[in-house]
């Protein structure tokens, strides 16, 4: 049973930092594909990185 519960958080860790660390290539893909302003990508960073950091305790 502890194996598994460590698994699984080791599981949900390796989510959460992978969607930190992929961010930035979405990032750089938004902004050339959409053709969006450099501001708008830093809006919707830090957008993602509040929402990240209140919903991380959950």
């Amino acid at each position: 049973m502890k194996g598994k519960i460590l698994a699984i958080t080791s599981l949900v860790h390796f989510i959460n930092d992978g969607n930190t660390l992929l961010m930035p290539v979405i990032y750089s893909y938004i902004l050339i594909s959409l053709n969006l302003n450099s501001l708008i990508i830093g809006i919707i960073s830090a957008i993602f990185y509040i929402i990240s950091a209140i919903a991380s305790p959950l």
